[in-house]
């Protein structure tokens, strides 16, 4: 690692003990740190450059850097098939060449039987009057995290010579959050035990945000030892470890004091909504925290809110519930609010008055905010401003995005009088459509665009109440009546999907069953999926939404509880729930014409329902077949290593996939040969056995053909006549792309053309 200063164009070299060979990388992420974890190539923070020198010494600035040793960690090969140039000073170790000149990487796969490597933080000190460096100093960490394998997961600076770093031990079960800074001689202090902050397994998801100010890039004196964290802690209850309810939580970093902020009651003094009652309470399940804005005291995330009433009463479900929105909690007055449920309208008010009031951030929250049927932003993408005084918010309507930019209020002062409560407070300063897209919008009027229809049962488990919602996406023409008319595609464990809006029609039906069922003109962004149902009149389906609610002993909801995390096992279980669902209750739709399409761990899912459920036709894209064998970051961010090895033949059955259940089911199985994250050896595996299940199908008999007219007492005098016997009633199909990854982002069309050709063999389309 070096750096290379405007007025100084020489690199000055600041580590020397990176080494390729080894596998040692300074500053440099992996795979692992790059894909999965910091989700950016490099890993350096640097500390505030003192604005003002000290008398006795010039101003500094401090570096730190995350060190990677990965020489312990077993060594893949992943071999190139592209033209290659062979180099006389390459690192014969890490590119190798055959006959053909064809070459091979190598990199390190840990898994759960190895080493996943040793990281370490440095810090180096920079004068920045002199431009000199010192020698990089190691940060010592708390004893609980150095004494074990663990995970760097977030470093931030929140004074010029001061930082917060939060360390995952290995089985992914706890974060640990130090405080580290140059008075200490960068030995860190434990602050708290967290729920881990890397397992990305389900929702609700653990973030930690660190407060910024104008007054500094950190934190002003009143915010910069503020914390704000959304998630749960390990706590100490008679000297066994607890989990704290999931809410939201301010870490003081030099009182060492959390305080948690209940966002999910109805205090009170709540507001009374226009029918004279108190507004039905609501769980806030939140998914991402965005950020602090640390004058006024707010804080910004997307989550998605479950409001009880409405399905205690069977009433129908609006699409805000369960749907992601954007949210701000107030920590003076208490209150929270959805902000992309009211955008829209908060957007009409401010262009006809612009002193109206849009969101009192003084007056709480009622149901949704809005009538259910209100045209309402459908995320697709936000931006907070660094201090969090501004967001630029893209909606979707239709397939249409707008994009808006928003100035939030700015109280300078967070101590409030009884006259200020009073008073109103609009979160929304000002709102201005930066983007409308009328051109493209007219240019689409006319156009035969998919509908939606959305189902939303519950299954009940135990302790738990889980709320799963379906997303049909449609041909215009749909009919629920018939029996069996549609060809069906579902998509399985889907990554995190943004939905669009076509106002304003929507319908509502109950079944006799009492699933509440609802639509309203929705569907995602999905280009090649809106081509497939536009043009082939088949149904596209994905898990859009799922809640998880704890229930009582007596099997009522717990308000006071906090949302469970839900573990692997209730996953699977919840997509059989899901296909069985479908089978009897969506009776339009022809299980006989039904392919399921997935990757990754959604590929996973795909083997393991066909292989399980009378469906016959399966899409994997670069597939987990055996999770004991992948990359132990990937495993153990689903499931607990310790409990696996206490029980190893039970969790067996349910991490790998039998191929001899696959033998008589229609398969196509995509997978490029550079995948780091999901290796192709897994796929090729499974092939083979397929191969060899087939080849074992192929029987010969012999039988005897006795010709009546020979005379002759015994058969052996006649000539055997061979009957081969062979019925192929399935097909399996491998695609390889060669020399690509995991997105196999070079290859799409083909991927695309290749799915569908698969899709018309196995599925009648009109």
């Amino acid at each position: 690692m070096g750096v290379n200063r405007s007025e100084n164009p020489m690199l000055i070299r600041l580590t020397k003990s990176g080494s390729i060979k080894q596998s040692i990388y300074n500053g440099f992420n992996d795979y692992i740190y790059r894909d999965l974890i910091f989700r950016r190539p490099t890993s350096i923070w640097s500390s505030l450059i003192e604005n003002e020198p000290n008398r006795n010494r010039n101003r500094r600035q401090f570096l730190c850097y995350l060190e990677i040793n990965n020489s312990l960690v077993p060594i893949r090969r992943i071999p190139i098939y592209s033209d290659v140039h062979h180099d006389d000073n390459s690192d014969e170790q890490w590119q190798n060449y055959d006959e053909d000149n064809r070459s091979s990487l190598n990199y390190r796969y840990p898994t759960i039987n190895s080493s996943i490597g040793v990281v370490n933080l440095w810090i180096i000190e920079i004068d920045i009057d002199s431009n000199r460096f010192s020698e990089p100093i190691r940060l010592i960490a708390p004893d609980v995290v150095s004494k074990q394998e663990h995970y760097v997961l977030q470093v931030d600076w929140i004074q010029q010579n001061r930082l917060i770093v939060v360390w995952s031990d290995r089985n992914q079960q706890q974060s640990i959050l130090g405080i580290c800074d140059q008075q200490s001689q960068w030995r860190c202090e434990r602050l708290a035990i967290m729920k881990n902050l890397l397992q990305i397994k389900h929702i609700p998801n653990s973030h930690l945000v660190v407060p910024s100010s104008r007054n500094s890039t950190i934190g002003s004196k009143a915010s910069q030892n503020q914390l704000i964290y959304a998630g749960q802690f390990l706590v100490t209850d008679q000297k066994d470890l607890q989990l704290s309810p999931l809410k939201l939580y301010s870490i003081n970093v030099d009182k060492k004091s959390i305080k948690p902020y209940h966002i999910n009651r109805v205090e009170a003094n709540d507001d009374i909504d226009s029918n004279g009652s108190l507004p039905s309470s609501s769980q806030i399940q939140i998914e991402e925290l965005l950020g602090y804005n640390s004058e006024s005291r707010l804080i910004f995330f997307t989550g998605k809110s479950l409001n009880q009433t409405n399905f205690d009463s069977l009433e129908d479900v609006p699409e805000q519930d369960i749907r992601s929105n954007l949210f701000v909690y107030s920590i003076d007055f208490g209150t929270i609010h959805c902000i992309s449920c009211q955008l829209i309208r908060c957007y009409q008010m401010k262009q006809s008055d612009r002193s109206s009031i849009c969101i009192d951030l003084r007056r709480s929250v009622t149901r949704n905010e809005n009538d259910p049927n209100e045209i309402a932003c459908i995320l697709k993408e936000i931006h907070l401003s660094f201090l969090s005084e501004y967001a630029i918010i893209t909606c979707l309507s239709g397939i249409i995005p707008k994009v808006y930019l928003i100035k939030f209020i700015t109280i300078q002062n967070n101590q409030f009088t009884e006259k200020d409560r009073i008073q109103k407070f609009d979160l929304i300063d000002r709102i201005i459509l930066f983007e409308e897209n009328s051109p493209l919008e007219a240019r689409i009027a006319n156009k035969m665009m998919p509908k939606v229809e959305n189902f939303v049962f519950t299954r009940d488990n135990d302790d738990i109440l889980k709320y799963l919602r379906i997303k049909l996406l449609t041909p215009s023409n749909f009919q629920s009546e018939g029996s069996r008319k549609y060809s069906f595609l579902f998509e399985m464990f889907p990554p995190k999907i943004n939905h669009h809006f076509v106002p304003p029609s929507s319908r509502s039906t109950r079944p006799e069953n009492g699933i509440s069922v609802f639509q309203i003109d929705h569907y995602p962004d999905l280009e090649w999926a809106i081509h497939l149902v536009t043009e082939h009149n088949l149904i596209y389906a994905w898990l859009d939404g799922q809640f998880y609610q704890p229930t009582t002993k007596e099997g009522e909801m717990d308000e006071n509880d906090s949302i469970q995390e839900i573990s692997f096992d209730e996953l699977i279980d919840d997509y059989s729930t899901l296909i069985e669902f479908i089978q009897t209750n969506l009776t339009f739709i022809n299980i006989d014409q039904t392919c399921l399409i997935g990757q990754n761990v959604g590929g996973f899912f795909v083997l393991n329902s066909i292989a399980t459920t009378s469906i016959q036709c399966g899409i994997a894209i670069s597939p987990i077949i055996d999770w004991t064998v992948i990359n132990s970051c990937i495993f153990e961010q689903y499931f607990d290593l310790n409990r696996i090895k206490l029980n190893g033949s039970e969790y067996r059955s349910r991490t790998m996939i039998d191929p001899k259940q696959l033998s008589h089911k229609n398969l196509l199985i995509i997978h490029g040969t550079s995948n780091e994250l999901f290796p192709i050896s897994q796929t090729m595996r499974l092939f083979k056995s397929l191969t060899m299940n087939e080849q074992n199908r192929f029987e010969t008999k012999a039988s005897w053909n006795i010709d009546p007219l020979v005379s002759s007492t015994s058969p052996s005098t006649q000539s055997p006549s061979i009957e081969y016997n062979w019925t192929v009633d399935h097909y399996h199909f491998l695609e390889l792309y060669i020399d690509d990854g995991n997105d196999l982002s070079h290859v799409l069309e083909h991927l695309y053309r290749k799915i569908e050709f698969f899709i018309f063999q196995w599925i009648v389309i009109e």
